[in-house]
């Protein structure tokens, strides 16, 4: 199971981003005569859509460190266990 939990972590980090991004992109689409209080809220939203698609990129980079953190570390053992 935890050789399983990075590419998970991977996977829904990609799958958060994605799905912040098309809730984004719906939510830019411009109003016909929009008043100041959508405007506040349509900015206030695209924030947010924002900062999830940013969090989920940052589980996906921290699954890719934890695999490739794990590679170095086989590979150092395994040299140390050769000399």
């Amino acid at each position: 199971m935890r050789k399983f939990i990075p590419y998970l972590l991977i996977l829904l980090g990609l799958l958060v981003a994605f799905v912040a991004t098309l809730f984004g992109s719906a939510n830019g689409l411009p109003y016909q005569d929009p008043s100041q209080e959508m405007l506040v809220k349509q900015i206030a939203e695209a924030r947010k859509f924002n900062l999830i698609a940013l969090i989920g990129l940052l589980a996906c980079v921290s699954g890719i460190f934890w695999i490739c953190q794990r590679i170095w570390m086989k590979r150092r053992r395994k040299k140390l266990q050769t000399e």
